[in-house]
């Protein structure tokens, strides 16, 4: 135990040295580097609080900046009750400390987590195009059969919801915390101390799987790697010889400024947003999360949503003239190419040059949604208290902030429909989509790619391709009930199903995340959804989409059951699937080992009713339409009462016992559907009438 002096880049403990102290920061800071992310902790910080006391440190520790630290013999979790006793005083600034400690740990674990699914990603993917590049590049196709060991990361971290909330509300609110709770008593801020170390060893922990799990992905892969680099070497040469080269290759330099001058932000601006960007890009690690890179990331956000609205409104004042660099910030969220680098400014630069909107009208970049609230075409999105625009102006109303003559004029607003869509689902919707919330900012960097830029993109293609795999598994996914009415023949009330596909809206960043934002537009049942991914999706795309479907299942029929979404009265899908997960201890029709499947499934969602089903329905997609019945019988049969495969797949199973009875009750209710249809089609054909093509599409859609 003893006072100890370290100097900038000297080592305190290495990696394997044997755990015997815990060192208490006085003044300065140590950093331990985890794989790719490095973790920073300040005065106050208990170092090797998250290492086991007599075994080797998992991690090497070494000073940031000139530090002064106090070491104490470590050997179990009484020494560390004890350090704190000893230093009552300094109690609040070492809970403060760690605290903010565990943040960082935990921004560290989700960082390397999404790089390890990226690279494991990757792999697969390379996988499955290996057997076709290695015929187009003339390579002799070998088996790797070593591939097969490698697994996906699982994120097992935090799962049950409530540390999250806990430590950022801890850190948001430290100043209140540290005085007016930590002061009243040590026993307090060690009670407090503990807990933090309990999640701390969490996200510790969590950091080193990660950082194992990798190193064994990139053992047993390096040799399937090594031959796709040369694969991929040779096609990008065969391509680049066959190519025209009709593209300009005039490299984009000085896009910040040209954006900020084109889109005519105000010059004493301009001049605090350059200083801003030029500290920004100087920052060593952009997602670090010290103090000085969060509010840096704080401002350059603010900044980037100042400077799109100016260059949206200028564009739509003069929409056939809009440069290159102001169409790829209000597409991809371009603004230096420093930032971005050169090899990702062409590929953004090649990829806006070949961009097409989508034919069918359903994806849209965020641009282009912003434009169609502009025009009138769609209103804006609901905000997050789930007020839409006319219900957000009323309660301003009610509360005074505005006139009712104010209130009418900003109904009309063009501009401020789409500040508030700016404001609402842009800003939000790119936070959530980004994925890792705690260094979210917005402006295109290549620090925040993790995979392979151009197949991470989300074309029109790729987005229409998943849905329409859902939908030919899910048939009835984005029907909505409706009656048919035509006086002239005599048909009234007739209930019928109409497909509406929702909107798809690209956030401009590169993210892991996809996102239901609204099921319908306003009251109308029969309106789109609102479903939101990142233009660059780092995440396997038909599991994503699938998760974002799962979430729009249980919304939409929560909307259309009203106060009666749980209520089994009115039986629906939630009703029946909320039943269930409350009374499941009780269900004779579940096993134990079934029992303790579906607790260990809440646990993992934070007994979160939403997240639970769609943990279900992603096993109902994937594994249940393949014929591996992986699911318990009530959870299958909830599932395919509300969500019926479609009849390719319904084909298929009948041979399955475990489907045997859901089919036979399937298609007698279909049938029962069907009778007072075909009556009334005969009705109409007697008369001599031509058949509505709303009672064929109807026919189309029960035989599916």
């Amino acid at each position: 135990m003893g006072l100890l002096k370290l100097s900038q880049g000297e080592v305190l403990h290495r990696q394997g040295d044997g755990v015997k102290t815990l060192d208490l920061l006085l003044s300065g800071s140590i950093s331990a580097q985890a794989g790719s992310q490095r973790v920073t902790y300040g005065p106050g910080a208990l170092i090797g609080i998250t290492e086991e006391a007599g075994a080797e440190y998992a991690l090497s520790y070494e000073a940031e900046a000139d530090a002064q630290l106090y070491t104490y013999d470590y050997y179990g979790e009484s020494d560390l009750v004890n350090l704190i006793h000893q230093n009552a005083k300094l109690a609040p600034a070492i809970a403060t400390e760690a605290v903010r400690s565990t943040v960082s740990l935990y921004s560290a674990y989700q960082q390397l987590f999404s790089e390890f699914m990226a690279e494991y990603q990757a792999i697969q993917n390379d996988r499955g195009e290996y057997p076709m590049l290695a015929a187009a590049t003339h390579r002799t196709l070998q088996v790797y059969s070593e591939l097969e060991k490698i697994q996906e990361p699982e994120d097992v971290v935090f799962q049950e919801g409530w540390e999250c909330d806990y430590l950022t509300a801890m850190e948001e609110n430290a100043p209140g915390v540290r005085n007016g709770f930590y002061s009243l008593s040590v026993d307090l801020t060690i009670g407090t101390i503990l807990m933090i170390k309990r999640l701390q060893d969490e996200a510790f922990q969590g950091v080193i799987r990660m950082l194992l799990g990798m190193e064994k992905m990139k053992e047993i892969s390096e040799s399937f790697c090594m031959e796709m680099s040369v694969i991929r070497t040779k096609e990008k040469a065969m391509t680049q010889a066959s190519e025209s080269g009709d593209s300009d290759d005039t490299p984009i330099v000085g896009a910040f400024d040209k954006i900020t001058s084109w889109a005519q932000v105000p010059a004493d601006k301009i001049m605090t947003y350059h200083k801003l960007m030029m500290d920004f890009k100087a920052l060593p690690d952009r997602t670090d999360t010290s103090d000085v890179c969060r509010k840096l990331r704080r401002l350059v956000t603010d900044m980037f949503y100042d400077i799109y609205m100016a260059a949206f409104l200028k564009a739509m004042d003069d929409p056939m003239n809009i440069p290159l660099e102001v169409r790829m910030f209000l597409v991809f969220g371009f603004l230096d190419e420093e930032l971005a680098g050169e090899n990702y400014t062409a590929i953004l630069k090649r990829l806006l040059e070949e961009y097409r909107p989508d034919p069918e009208g359903n994806v849209h970049t965020i641009f282009q949604w912003l434009i169609k609230i502009y025009n009138g075409q769609v209103p804006p999105s609901k905000n997050e208290f789930d007020l839409d625009y006319p219900a957000y102006l009323r309660d301003l109303r009610v509360n005074g902030e505005i006139t009712e003559a104010r209130e009418k004029v900003l109904l009309r607003d063009a501009e401020e429909k789409v500040r508030f869509e700016l404001g609402n689902l842009f800003k939000l919707g790119n936070r959530m989509t980004f994925g890792r919330m705690s260094v979210f900012q917005p402006v295109f960097d290549a620090q925040n790619v993790l995979t392979d830029l151009s197949r991470a993109y989300l074309s029109n293609e790729k987005l229409h391709e998943a849905m329409d795999k859902i939908r030919s598994i899910d048939g009835s996914i984005f029907l909505r009930d409706r009656d048919y009415n035509n006086e002239a023949l005599g048909i009234s009330h007739c209930p019928v199903t109409k497909e509406v596909l929702p909107n798809i809206i690209l956030m401009p960043n590169v993210g892991s995340k996809g996102a239901l934002w609204q099921e319908i537009e306003g009251k109308k049942r029969d309106t789109p959804a609102r479903f939101m991914f990142p233009i660059f999706l780092s995440e396997d795309l038909l599991k994503t989409m699938i998760g974002v479907c799962g979430d729009f299942r249980w919304e939409m029929t929560k909307t259309e059951q009203g106060v009666h979404w749980n209520d089994l009265s009115d039986p629906s899908l939630t009703s029946e699937y909320s039943d269930y997960i409350q009374y499941y201890r009780k269900n004779h029709d579940l096993s134990l080992e079934q029992k303790e499947k579906v607790k260990k499934i809440l646990q993992k969602s934070g007994n979160n009713l939403r997240k639970t089903f769609v943990t279900d329905y992603y096993v109902y997609m994937i594994s249940e339409s393949n014929g591996s019945p992986l699911m318990n019988k009530v959870t299958r049969s909830i599932l395919f009462n509300y969500c019926p495969f479609t009849e390719e797949i319904r084909n298929k199973l009948k041979m399955n016992p475990q489907y045997t009875e859901l089919l036979n009750r399937y298609h007698t209710h279909q049938e029962q559907k069907l009778r007072p249809l075909m009556n009334i089609i005969r009705r109409v054909e007697k008369q001599g009438d031509q058949v509505p093509q709303e009672l064929m599409e109807e026919i189309d859609h029960l035989k599916r």
